[in-house]
């Protein structure tokens, strides 16, 4: 898509150099001007990485005199000169004399905005949307990893914490299949990501329990329980980027949402904190990074991994304390968001697809207080929002077609 637009937008003249150009082997121009129709389909890029640096400058211009002469005179292929040849276009006219500066007299219209969680839930908005990494620990602050000891490598409770923790187990989890955790698939992905991140080699035991502890604790689904261990990679969709349109928004307005569709209780505190939310109000597209969804049972499931340390003991991290976590932090609107985004995906992928039917719940994985032993009750939020209150956000969030 870049190449098309760089390459169809010139107005004068539009240059286009081609030869022996470090990395060319794994650009698009590489397929497009040297791949063989009847080459292998299993693994185009990798054919290529191996075909072009074994071609000789010769041969390169043999592809393209190939693909000239298949083009029925619509391709010509010439040899930069060495000086310019013609009239070369020498830019805009001459401005005239006595330059003026040109007011602007339109409206900016400054409700129009790009919106996350990320900027409804924070003061400062950021300067553009990031994947969502517990940079909001509690208590917590981002250790360097130069002053990571391997005496504390005993348990998950004393993994470092903050955001670079956070982009640690994201990437873990992102890369790790589900259904291959033995000793060996763990060490390797423990390793390569303990180096990559600059933490100490010695946590590599407690990172691999974690891992087995995630995937073997029975999750509660729509259709009884399952554990992540039995879902394929080929049912996953990792760091699953979203945009849908936004109406105008604000505080009040979610505080209203919710209240009228039915997700809180009148007496529950949550509508007051939503209502105490600073952000200007906004409209335009509401943007968001899912860290996984996946099927299991011709039903859609969210999860988001979270490795904030809200204790060092397994009680900091039962259902009770989650749930006040997911408060504060407003992880509740969070997931409310996203589950809008994913049933508008899904609606639009899948002939006869019903939230009802084909929804099965949003998971928030605190990874610390994961234990298979103790079952869900730890680690674990989780919540099925309502058919109704999906149905009421989307028709107040997202605007009706012109």
């Amino acid at each position: 898509r870049l190449l098309y637009v760089a390459v169809t937008r010139a107005q004068k003249r539009c240059y286009l150099a081609w030869g022996r150009i470090n990395t060319a082997e794994t650009a698009p121009l590489s397929y497009l001007f040297h791949y063989a129709a009847d080459g292998p389909d299993d693994d185009i890029a990798a054919a290529l990485q191996n075909e072009i640096p074994q071609k000789s400058d010769a041969d390169l211009i043999h592809d393209l005199e190939k693909l000239a002469g298949r083009s029925g005179g619509s391709i010509r292929i010439a040899a930069l000169p060495e000086k310019p040849v013609g009239n070369v276009p020498t830019g805009a006219a001459k401005a005239p004399d006595g330059l003026l500066c040109r007011k602007f007299a339109g409206k900016t219209d400054w409700d129009w905005r790009i919106s996350s969680y990320s900027t409804l839930v924070s003061r400062a908005v950021p300067a553009e949307t990031l994947p969502d990494r517990d940079a909001a620990d509690h208590a917590a602050v981002t250790i360097p990893p130069e002053t990571d000891s391997a005496a504390d490598a005993q348990d998950i409770f004393s993994f470092p914490k903050g955001s670079h923790a956070g982009n640690f187990f994201h990437d873990i989890f992102e890369n790790m299949d589900f259904r291959k955790t033995d000793d060996a698939d763990c060490s390797r992905l423990a390793e390569l990501k303990l180096a990559e991140y600059g933490f100490n080699p010695a946590w590599k035991e407690t990172v691999c329990r974690t891992i087995r502890n995630v995937v073997a604790l029975p999750l509660p689904g729509s259709d009884g329980e399952f554990t992540l261990s039995s879902i394929p990679k080929q049912d996953r969709l990792n760091e699953m980027e979203f945009y849908f349109p936004l109406a105008l928004i604000s505080p009040r307005k979610l505080k209203k949402i919710f209240s009228d569709c039915g997700v809180f209780d009148v007496a529950d505190p949550l509508p007051e904190c939503l209502e105490n939310l600073v952000f200007a109000p906004a409209r335009g597209f509401m943007k968001g990074f899912m860290d996984l969804v996946f099927r299991f049972q011709d039903r859609f499931y969210l999860i988001d991994w979270k490795s904030n340390f809200l204790g060092a003991t397994l009680q900091d991290y039962r259902r009770s304390a989650l749930a006040k976590v997911m408060q504060r932090e407003f992880y509740f609107l969070q997931y409310q968001i996203y589950t809008l985004a994913v049933h508008q995906y899904l609606q639009r992928r899948i002939s006869g697809y019903r939230y009802e039917k084909n929804f099965g719940g949003v998971f928030y994985i605190f990874l610390r207080g994961v234990d298979p032993v103790q079952g869900p009750e730890y680690g674990i939020f989780r919540d099925l929002p309502s058919p109704d209150s999906v149905y009421s956000l989307a028709n107040a969030l997202i605007p009706a077609p012109a």
